[in-house]
């Protein structure tokens, strides 16, 4: 997400030199949905831009990226499923790739695991249900890491001036003193815990979760309205339904 996936052809050679023969199942999520993720995901990595900044939103448009000092920046209008997808069907043959919607495991996990189960040639399984869910930030912990995250204190990084925040504070003893006693386990639990991330994640969110986008209605259709066309082509090449789960 640094470099708006650039290296996504020389990845792809690098695995058809690995893995000549290989079956591929790419999962595809909606651009809109996938953007604001990505966004969650920059805040979980303790990164503060606005969400204006990450998608290079100016002057009311989308414009091309452009460098920020290594900072998480996304182009909306270079997430074409649709070339991603063709670029491994070059690699690998339309017969070794096998394409499935992130929306479809939402809206029916039996139909999404017997199509997985179809493109990898084996027996379906179908699991228990587990309540556990691996979330992402919500609105508010989001607008939290957003104001705070400039202040922690992560490893290894020098550019923040207030890091009144401890990140991990133990980990320089623990890195100094590698041994695995009971103490050192106790403390490298205790250490993980001590993390903005954790405390909003696993704190704050589980006690009060606000479901609410981060990224505009406005621009959400914006998007999505760049990738309307491709996506009907990837649906009509893969008989994928997007059309029903909103791609187009």
């Amino acid at each position: 997400m640094l470099r708006n996936y650039y290296d996504n052809v020389y990845l792809t050679d690098c695995l058809k030199a690995v893995f000549p023969n290989a079956k591929l199942v790419i999962v595809i999520r909606r651009q809109d949905e996938l953007v604001e993720s990505i966004y969650k995901q920059s805040l979980q990595s303790w990164h503060h831009q606005g969400i204006n900044s990450f998608l290079n939103y100016r002057n009311r448009t989308f414009e091309d990226s452009c460098d920020q000092l290594g900072l998480p920046n996304l182009d909306v209008k270079q997430i074409d499923l649709h070339r991603y997808v063709q670029n491994y069907v070059e690699h690998f043959g339309r017969e070794n790739v096998s394409v499935l919607p992130y929306e479809l495991l939402n809206h029916d996990q039996r139909a999404f695991l017997e199509k997985l189960a179809a493109a990898l040639d084996v027996e379906p399984v179908y699991p228990t249900n587990n309540d556990r869910e691996n979330r992402g930030y919500s609105w508010l912990s989001s607008q939290i890491a957003l104001a705070l995250n400039r202040f922690v204190r992560v490893e290894g990084d020098g550019s923040r001036l207030l890091q009144f925040i401890p990140n991990k504070p133990f980990s320089s003893i623990l890195h100094s003193r590698p041994t695995e006693n009971t103490f050192h386990k106790t403390l490298r639990s205790v250490n993980s815990r001590l993390t903005l991330r954790h405390f909003l994640q696993n704190g704050l969110d589980r006690v009060v979760y606000i479901r609410r986008n981060l990224i505009s209605k406005k621009k959400r259709e914006s998007i999505m309205a760049f990738h309307k066309e491709s996506n009907a082509r990837l649906d009509e090449e893969f008989k994928l339904d997007l059309k029903f789960f909103g791609y187009y």
